[in-house]
């Protein structure tokens, strides 16, 4: 056994990694979790709903981030700020907003489009937020 703690991290990690990849299907986070599911949760589980919304929020942000600092480089300001607005999905969430009224939002549009069962759960949530905090530029057009 080593004693250089630094070295035996690398191999634990390296070893997390295979064992990772080794057991991912590719399945997909729809595959797990859908839009019927949310809405059974909506009426019993009003914690889940707002974990999937706060997790869909952070992915959402992390992308962004990593997107506008890989491609600042790449593109010139105009074609960035495209970029960012179609990754947004049209929402701005204003700062006062909470999980619990992102969750019930997601719920009020997933209760009123009886058809957003056929949507993914991820595309059900950007459009039911995009109704609640559309982007402002959006209602001009």
């Amino acid at each position: 056994m080593t004693k250089n703690p630094g070295k035996m991290m690398r191999y634990s990690l390296m070893l997390l990694v295979l064992l990772l990849s080794a057991s991912g299907s590719g399945a997909r986070a729809e595959d797990f979790f859908g839009t019927g599911q949310l809405q059974e949760a909506c009426g019993s589980q009003p914690a889940l709903v707002s974990g999937y919304v706060a997790g869909w929020l952070e992915k959402q942000a992390f992308d962004r981030f990593v997107m506008m600092n890989t491609m600042r480089n790449h593109m010139d300001d105009k074609r960035l700020r495209a970029a960012e607005k179609k990754m947004r999905s049209n929402v701005c969430i204003r700062e006062s907003a909470t999980i619990t009224q992102a969750a019930e939002a997601l719920c009020s549009y997933l209760k009123s489009n009886p058809d957003s069962r056929r949507q993914s759960a991820g595309d059900a949530l950007a459009a039911a937020l995009s109704t609640t905090w559309p982007c402002p530029d959006a209602k001009d057009n």
